[in-house]
């Protein structure tokens, strides 16, 4: 999965950088977490 690897590269990335803003990168990783799930079932689906 490149896509959801370059996915995690970057949000490793943001943490480095953004160290403070942890509560928004959680709500990030959750959003993404979901999106992630609900396109691989749209993927499984059709």
């Amino acid at each position: 999965m490149p896509g959801f690897l370059s996915w995690v590269f970057l949000l490793g990335v943001g943490w480095l950088f953004y160290p403070q803003n942890m509560t928004i990168i959680r709500l990030e990783i959750y959003r993404g977490i979901t999106m992630l799930i609900s396109t691989e079932r749209a993927n499984y689906m059709s």
